[in-house]
């Protein structure tokens, strides 16, 4: 087992939750996608989490490493291979299996809560994780235990991820 995977995950105070409970919305997936199709637009990601309360307490955890990439890369990844975080990236991203979301698959018309947190569009859309909506490119096709390819493509990962946060 690396660093990596014994990294505790520092909460967020509960200022900060609070603050971005206040941020927020209501929407329907149709929105969320038009920003993250949008050429101009600063969303080069949306974060679907898998409960309502986490919007706020990622928002506030996010925030807390905005400025610390590698950080911010190791909670992304955290919670993707946790199962209560899937992604979506204009780009492919090496990712756990199961966690990217194509979100062309997602209904226009699904209700969402959302926080806008450019890059990231923070998503809480149900249905993201009641049903398949996996995107299936650079992905594994079934977990695996921890081997090379496996490790490579966790380290693709973090490089992709750096990569988009820095820029």
């Amino acid at each position: 087992m690396t660093n990596r995977d014994q990294t505790h995950i520092r909460q967020a105070s509960p200022d900060q939750i609070g603050y971005f409970r206040a941020q927020v919305d209501p929407t329907e997936h149709r929105v969320v996608l038009s920003y993250f199709q949008n050429k101009e637009s600063p969303i080069h990601y949306i974060l679907y989490v898998g409960n309502e309360k986490m919007l706020a307490e990622l928002a506030a955890q996010v925030n807390d490493r905005r400025n610390e990439a590698t950080e911010l890369r190791e909670l992304i990844l955290h919670y993707l291979k946790e199962g209560s975080l899937k992604i979506s990236a204009k780009q492919a991203l090496a990712v756990p299996a199961g966690s990217q979301v194509d979100p062309l698959k997602v209904s226009p018309e699904a209700r969402c809560s959302v926080i806008w947190f450019p890059p990231f569009y923070l998503v809480h859309a149900p249905d993201v994780f009641n049903t398949k909506h996996e995107q299936s490119a650079r992905q594994d096709p079934v977990p695996r235990k921890e081997t090379a390819a496996k490790k490579a493509i966790d380290q693709k990962a973090e490089q992709e991820i750096d990569h988009c946060i820095e820029h």
